[in-house]
């Protein structure tokens, strides 16, 4: 016999999620289901509250007061010239829940005396000696009901972020082998619902099943999206286990077979040694499928962060080479920032310092109202070659950094970049972070002694190679540097960078400065960075878009974590061959062609331009995200998907306006009796919406 909570919850899951789905116009579902929690930084009390919104330019709402973003600048401003102050009036806030999920099957809800923590088995992954840990009831889960709380040490006590320690033991887990099986439909999706929470912002949590035939499945859990970044807050996330690529026993074959036998949540595989925490777990439940409806709706709770009114001054793309029309093309797509070579061996010559050989390039990028962001590298023949290693080599280097920052001292530098991946071998033979740090330390000094307001961000490190940053950051050297430079290459998605971003930025912290994470460079290739035998090679048509559809997401990842320096590699293709993964990574061709990622951002720039970033809805679907420009008389939105396991039909309003492609094709609705709707799918890219206010 179910308890009340429980009948309380399985009426969330299921009859609202049924009746809605069913039924979007049904009175109290609101287009997605009933309820009226707030999001974060939003008022309750009632259905509605207001903001303050912008009726003709300027930049004015209740938790999103525009910033210019910290280490976005230096002397000459990177940012547009702020508008004239707007006229505002009061919005009312649609505090309706904007979707529910599907109907489930409850696990756990820890709610009663039946269903509570105690029985959960902990685990301390043994077969990895020397981790400590425990479960504990806490009061504080979801909607301030009871949760589980699994705690981790996996540092061997550390109080600080340290160097990766195997002997502390690799994860922990909580574990409830289910009373009495749940069966799985043959038309089922079987996706796992939990939420979960994370205080200390750093746990890499993954999720096992145990399928009818005793086979384990496991499955990385994202707990640190681009609306929860920290992972501080309680989040709704969905793992659909119908197939794994991590698996062993029973049938041995990653194919998940029903029944559903038993759950375990873990937390561990940090890359290096962090301080004890918490995973905190509630609302545990078995879905028949990951799909999803979401309403789009005018005026929902935004995030509570505080945007800059446009992305444009914060990204960029890197240029080798370039021409005046390569320049016109990245302006027309509000790319208005570029990243270069500022090469010491080509401006100092026997002690004689000449910047001549970038006079044309500074002269274009004043004639656009561009900035630069100049990478200071490599090594010079006469002072120590490939890298500076001794104090009067360092001393050299430092000297050719001050002089460039007087020399560009009174145009529009985002900043100074000491080196370019300087623990890559090519870069820095036998990579030394204490000795790259002496030089950091030195040219930081130089250039915020010539000019204070100068910003310098250490060298992008490659790979996000965290046992590198740690032993630089452990020198004490890095306090007097703005930013610290990430390239956080990858093959996977781009919103999982949202996953990495926060323990990154914690472990900056942590040493004592209070530097700023900067994407200096990061670009998706047409070749090798996805998978060939779905999308032919680099100058395949089905690769290009793929790449488009990327790169464009890449950027649209870095406009929601606020991301203060966002930089594309790169302008153009270094390059003719289809195969070679460095000679596709332009958003141009060799010959300065348009590729579908210039096609992708120039779309997103006319989608959003004259319009001021709002922010990004946080109540959608696992994998959805949507972000909003508001405008004088209309808002825009980007809605894009990150997961492929799923699709998500969105509900649209009577006062739509357009809905576009990001390659801009115009996009028509299914309409039905209950009104229309567009259905998401990672594959097809982000989608580009405005409607009336």
């Amino acid at each position: 016999m179910k308890t009340q909570s429980q009948n309380d919850l399985m009426g969330k899951f299921g009859l609202v999620a049924w009746a809605c789905v069913a039924a979007i116009g049904l009175a109290g579902c609101g287009g997605g289901g009933g309820g009226s929690t707030a999001a974060p930084g939003s008022t309750t009390g009632g259905s509605a509250t207001t903001e303050s919104v912008v009726t003709s330019g300027g930049s004015t709402s209740n938790n999103n007061t525009s910033s210019g973003g910290s280490g976005s600048g230096t002397s000459g401003t990177t940012q547009p010239t702020a508008p004239a102050p707007p006229v505002v009036v009061t919005d009312a806030v649609d505090m309706a829940a904007s979707w529910v999920p599907t109907a489930s099957n409850i696990i756990a809800t820890f709610d009663t005396d039946t269903d509570k923590a105690a029985n959960w088995t902990f685990y301390p992954g043994s077969e990895f000696p020397g981790a400590n840990g425990g479960l504990a009831e806490i009061t504080n889960g979801v909607a301030g009901t009871k949760a589980v709380s699994l705690q981790y040490d996996l540092g061997c006590g550390t109080p600080t972020y340290g160097l990766a320690n195997t002997s502390c033991g690799r994860y922990v887990s909580a574990s409830l082998r289910l009373p009495q099986t749940i069966e799985v439909g043959v038309n089922d999706q079987p996706t796992i619902s939990l939420d979960l929470r994370n205080l200390q912002g750093v746990a890499r949590p993954s999720l096992r099943v145990v399928d009818g035939s005793g086979q384990t499945l496991q499955f990385p859990i994202p707990l640190r999206t681009l609306e929860q970044a920290s992972g501080t807050a309680w989040r709704s996330v969905q793992i659909p286990v119908g197939r794994s690529s991590v698996f062993w026993e029973g049938t041995n074959d990653g194919i998940f077979r029903g029944p559903l036998k038993s759950v375990s949540v873990l937390s561990g595989d940090l890359p290096m040694s962090y301080p004890a925490g918490s995973l905190d777990i509630d609302n545990v439940a078995l879905l028949k499928s990951p799909d999803n409806t979401f309403e789009l709706k005018s005026n929902v709770p935004l995030s509570n962060i505080a945007f800059p009114p446009t992305y444009v001054g914060r990204v960029g793309v890197t240029i080798q080479s370039y021409t005046l029309a390569a320049l016109d093309k990245l302006k027309a797509a509000g790319i208005t920032m570029v990243r270069k070579d500022l090469h010491w061996d080509g401006v100092e010559k026997d002690g004689v310092f000449s910047f001549a050989r970038y006079d044309a390039l500074t002269a274009a990028l004043t004639q656009r109202d561009m900035s630069v962001l100049w990478i200071l590298n490599y090594g010079h023949p006469d002072h120590g070659g490939a890298a500076p290693l001794t104090s009067a080599d360092q001393s050299a280097f430092a000297e050719f950094a001050r002089r460039a920052a007087l020399q560009y001292k009174n145009q529009k530098v985002v900043g100074y970049e000491i080196w370019n991946e300087p623990n890559k071998e090519k870069r820095w033979p036998s990579p030394d972070p204490v000795a790259f740090a002496n030089l950091l330390d030195k040219a930081a000094r130089a250039i915020h002694l010539a000019v204070p307001t100068a910003k310098v961000a250490s060298g992008g490190i490659a790979d996000l190679d965290t046992t590198y940053l740690l032993r630089m950051l452990n020198t004490g050297k890095l306090t007097g540097v703005d930013a610290v430079g990430v390239h956080p290459y990858r093959k996977t998605a781009p919103e999982t960078y949202a996953a990495d971003a926060t323990p990154l930025q914690n472990l900056v912290n942590s040493k004592g400065t209070a530097a700023v994470l900067w994407d200096t460079e990061w670009g998706y290739s047409s070749f090798e960075d996805i998978d060939a035998a779905v999308y032919g090679n680099g100058r395949d048509p089905r690769a290009l878009r793929r790449q488009g559809i990327l790169v464009l997401r890449k950027v649209l990842t870095q406009i929601a974590l606020n991301s203060p320096v966002s930089v594309l590699y790169n302008l153009l293709d270094d390059g003719s061959s289809p195969t070679d993964r460095e000679h596709n990574f332009g958003l141009l061709t060799a010959s300065g062609a348009d590729k579908p990622a210039m096609v992708g951002l120039r779309n997103l720039y006319g989608a959003q331009n004259g319009r001021v970033l709002k922010g990004f809805i946080p109540d959608v679907p696992p994998g959805l995200h949507v972000l909003r420009w508001d405008g004088a008389s209309d808002r825009a939105f980007a809605l894009w998907s990150d997961t492929n396991a799923s699709k998500i039909t969105v509900q649209l309003p009577a006062t739509i306006r357009t809905v576009t492609r990001w390659d801009g094709t115009t996009v028509q609705p299914t309409v039905t009796s209950t009104g229309r709707h567009v259905v998401m799918r990672e594959a097809d890219g982000p989608l580009f919406v405005t409607m009336a206010k």
